[in-house]
């Protein structure tokens, strides 16, 4: 009797263990989503499958839902984006924190409303020592992209300014910046950057550029 038992018992254990070795199941599962996969061909999907740190699939909810076991973890999407991680090698994450708090001129291609963003970060520190910032664009200031401080100077005789272009190649500075940094028309330019010259006088222009 004993014998049947544990044979019995025995047979219970490997039934049991095939039956959990074929049991489907991710480790998490994302639902009813807009997954984005960056492909050129059918570049959308609705589910990801997550299994020890891999994806093991990519595409609708009802192939997600064959994945979903006792342990699986369900994320439900409710249509909100997922895309792959990805890794930029070139950001200043520092730098762009620091210039939300300074004069950020971001998105404001016409040159109108730059003017006007600028006067309002000049009319907010009437004590500023030097006004920093940065996010114009160059292309504002075609064909040349050398923006004059003579534009500057209307706004803030006085006190320096300096911005960086949105590209964080180019900046631009009043004529109270120039004076200050002592840069004058008989300033070599320094190596691997530009002074723009006014082509007459050889005097600072305004902008001056990264090469």
């Amino acid at each position: 009797m004993k014998k049947i038992f544990f044979i019995t018992l025995s047979l219970m254990v490997l039934i049991a263990c095939e039956i959990s070795s074929k049991a489907p199941g991710a480790d998490i599962v994302f639902t009813g989503g807009a997954v984005f996969r960056v492909t050129d061909t059918d570049p959308w999907a609705t589910a990801v499958a997550i299994t020890k740190n891999r994806i093991t699939y990519v595409g609708n909810d009802a192939g997600a839902m064959s994945l979903i076991g006792p342990n699986t973890s369900v994320v439900k999407l409710d249509g909100r984006m997922l895309m792959p991680g990805f890794q930029d090698a070139h950001v200043h994450p520092v730098d762009s924190g620091m210039t939300f708090n300074q004069c950020a001129v971001f998105d404001l291609p016409e040159l109108e409303d730059l003017l006007g963003a600028i006067k309002t970060c000049v009319d907010e520190k009437p004590n500023a020592d030097w006004i920093v910032g940065a996010g114009w664009y160059v292309s504002t200031f075609a064909p040349t992209g050398r923006p004059p401080k003579e534009l500057l100077d209307v706004i803030a005789p006085d006190t320096p300014i300096t911005l960086l272009s949105n590209a964080a190649h180019t900046v631009w500075a009043n004529s109270a910046a120039i004076e200050r940094a002592g840069i004058t028309a008989e300033t070599k330019d320094p190596e691997g950057g530009r002074i723009d010259r006014d082509p007459l006088s050889g005097e600072p222009s305004g902008s001056f550029q990264e090469s």
